[in-house]
């Protein structure tokens, strides 16, 4: 999905020509720095001109004015960047137990309560065709599945999620999983799914 993300911002190389792919790690493609800074604006939408600048700079290590995908990728592991924001491209089960340090079985587990959440009629058909929570039974569940879920706290990372989401007000799978304190998942649970491993 992110390079999916990068290769979206590649420019065809004469006006009209075929799309540009990125063959990443055999032959990878580049951004330039202004078509860095759009596909920056589209992951972080408040970072100012002179953050970009210092980022790119510290990105372009060997000061081509160019940034490969490995390098992109690098920046956003680095700096936690939510991409998730990109909604109309979502992690597979497999990335969000890689990105959370889970399993995957865990991650299906709780994609299950989540599906179990949705009003009558309503199929999460995520990662393809998602469908968001409302933040009343994002939050309803946040409780039941962490013992040591904190209200407020979820409602400021809510507001935080919900300015990058496709849906204002609601939250698909990966956003939702991304408002979980994980760590607070109870010992039961997490040992279910670490012995099926």
């Amino acid at each position: 999905w992110l390079h999916k993300l990068f290769e979206g911002f590649l420019e065809p190389e004469v006006p009209g020509g075929p799309a540009p792919v990125c063959l990443y790690p055999e032959c990878p493609a580049s951004l330039n720095k202004e078509q860095m800074r759009a596909l920056v604006s589209e992951v972080e939408p408040h970072l100012s001109h002179a953050q970009f600048d210092a980022r790119f700079k510290r990105l372009d290590s060997d000061g081509s004015g160019l940034i490969e995908f490995d390098e992109f990728a690098a920046w956003v592991h680095s700096s936690d960047v939510r991409v998730a924001g990109a909604s109309t491209i979502k992690m597979t089960f497999e990335e969000i137990a890689n990105r959370y340090q889970e399993t995957v079985e865990l991650i299906s587990y709780l994609h299950s309560c989540f599906q179990d959440q949705m009003p009558d009629g309503v199929i999460d058909g995520y990662p393809s065709d998602p469908a968001g929570l409302s933040k009343q039974e994002a939050k309803f569940l946040a409780g039941i599945i962490t013992p040591g879920f904190d209200p407020v706290e979820f409602d400021d990372n809510f507001d935080v999620v919900d300015a990058g989401s496709r849906q204002k007000g609601f939250c698909d799978f990966d956003e939702w999983v991304e408002l979980l304190e994980l760590d607070d998942l109870p010992a039961e649970l997490r040992d279910r799914f670490e012995d099926e491993n």
